[in-house]
């Protein structure tokens, strides 16, 4: 895997693979497929879309990947990246009722792609949201490593019920609680991996995790496949600008 960019910050993602093939999965960011070379087949399972070249499949949607023999750029765009706003007017255009946009003309593939690609040369801020969504926020990235963190301790903090903090960090973050801390924990394991050559048990460590098998199995959910898969060896992982 070549990882193009990695920014937690700005919540922008882009990597390149081959051969990658998925169970069913959702993830809390925009996904933007392009084929190098050969061809792919998204499965929504019970529609399946084969033989594309580009694809968008918009948050939280449940697909799978089958794209054996097929060489994909992939970027990965959280909600909140600002960028995203000059885009939303065109990509519900194209989006259908079951979360993604297949495009046959290629050369407007091919300009969204480049657009894409500018926007990681610009890091976003983080959106306001209510005080207390952002201090349970903070208090998420701060305490990452604590694996207690929990709906109920940051109901505390802000002082609200369970309930009332859940319905409005959903309404404002797009994600139930429990999800945006496996979704940070996840971002924080792979971002050592990454960037600090550590082993995927010492990140998973570093994120939260108990251990590699619990993230593991928390990397399947959201990813589809297993991060030994992805990653095999962290040392053959390249970053590149």
């Amino acid at each position: 895997m070549t990882i193009h960019n990695f920014d937690i910050a700005s919540g922008y993602y882009a990597f390149n693979e081959s051969d990658l093939v998925s169970q069913l999965h959702a993830h809390p960011a925009w996904e933007f497929i392009f084929a190098k070379e050969g061809s792919f087949s998204l499965s929504l399972g019970d529609t399946i879309y084969e033989n594309l070249l580009f694809a968008i499949i918009q948050p939280n949607v449940n697909h799978a990947l089958l794209a054996a023999g097929c060489n994909c750029d992939f970027i990965l765009i959280e909600p909140f990246h600002a960028g995203l706003t000059q885009l939303k007017e065109a990509l519900a255009e194209v989006i259908n009722s079951n979360g993604i946009a297949v495009l046959q003309d290629n050369l407007l593939a091919e300009k969204l792609i480049t657009l894409l690609q500018q926007m990681r040369r610009h890091s976003e801020p983080i959106p306001v949201y209510d005080e207390r969504v952002e201090l349970c926020i903070r208090f998420i990235q701060d305490h990452i490593a604590d694996a207690q963190v929990s709906r109920a301790q940051l109901a505390r903090l802000v002082y609200l019920s369970p309930g009332r903090l859940s319905h409005l960090f959903k309404t404002e973050v797009g994600l139930p609680i429990q999800k945006f801390i496996i979704w940070t924990r996840i971002k924080v394991v792979i971002d050592h991996v990454i960037k600090e050559d550590l082993t995927l048990t010492e990140s998973a460590h570093i994120g939260g995790f108990y251990d590699s098998a619990h993230f593991s199995r928390y990397f399947k959910e959201i990813f589809g496949l297993p991060p030994s898969s992805v990653y095999n060896n962290s040392r053959i992982v390249q970053v590149s600008d």
